[in-house]
C-alpha cells in the first residue's frame, strides 16, 4: 500500500493498493506528470500518475528489492530478489511503458 500525503499540509489524501504484499522499493520519473514507480514483494513493478490507471510490470519472479531510474533519460532499472536487473524503457515522451515488456537492448558500457 502507498500512502499519498499534501506536501504542504502533510494531510493523507489517500491510499493506493498497487501490490499484493508489502512495497519494498520506490523512484518517481520525471516528465511532464511525474509517475511514481513502486517496486513489491509481489514481484512487480508498477507504474503510476495522478488520474491514470496504474501500469503493472512483470519481470522479476521474486520480490523488486530496487529501484533506479536515470534522471535525463527515459530508462528504469528494477534489481529483484533473486539477482536478475530488468531495464524498462519508458519512452520519448517519458510516459510509463506501453507494453509492460523489460527493455532487452544491450546496455552501452
Amino acid at each position: 500500500m502507498v500512502r499519498v500525503h499534501d506536501l504542504s499540509t502533510g494531510t493523507e489524501l489517500g491510499c493506493i493498493q498497487l501490490h499484493d504484499g508489502p512495497v519494498r522499493a520506490l523512484g518517481i520519473l520525471q516528465g511532464n506528470v511525474p509517475t511514481l514507480v513502486s517496486g513489491g514483494e509481489d514481484g512487480k513493478t508498477t507504474l503510476w500518475a495522478p488520474g491514470a490507471e496504474a501500469l503493472t510490470l512483470t519481470g522479476h519472479a521474486e520480490a523488486v528489492r530496487s529501484i533506479a531510474v536515470a534522471p535525463k533519460t527515459p530508462l528504469l532499472a528494477t534489481g529483484g530478489a533473486q539477482g536478475t536487473l530488468s531495464l524498462w524503457r519508458a519512452g520519448r515522451s517519458r510516459k510509463p511503458p506501453t507494453d509492460g515488456t523489460p527493455d532487452r537492448t544491450k546496455p552501452r558500457v
